[in-house]
């Protein structure tokens, strides 16, 4: 499970990019589930962020619900306006405008 913030700028969001074509190549792309989030800067999680992401993970491991994540590699999907707002959390009011328009 990885969290990404869209804003980041320190490690871009490419990186996730990255990630999903190595699992892919190496067959164990079953077990990534990547989640952008409609963040601004560097591992800024909300603690919602976070600990909705890490029972999801513990879900997955215990009893075998595999979470739902976001498609990275669609531009189509990536470029979209609403692109991260189903796992990033609605109190980022100022980055969330047009996940709240929906």
């Amino acid at each position: 499970m990885t969290l990404h913030g869209l804003g980041d700028l320190y490690v871009p969001f490419v990186h996730e990019h990255i990630y999903r074509r190595r699992a892919i190549a190496n067959g164990s792309d079953n077990l990534l589930v990547q989640r952008a989030i409609r963040a601004p800067g560097h591992c800024d999680f909300t603690v919602e962020e976070q600990s909705s992401a890490f029972s999801d993970l513990v879900g997955w491991v215990n009893a075998g619900i595999k979470p739902i994540g976001d498609n990275v590699l669609d531009a189509s999907i990536v470029s979209q306006e609403s692109y991260g707002c189903t796992f990033s959390d609605p109190a980022r009011d100022q980055h969330m405008s047009a996940c709240l328009a929906q």
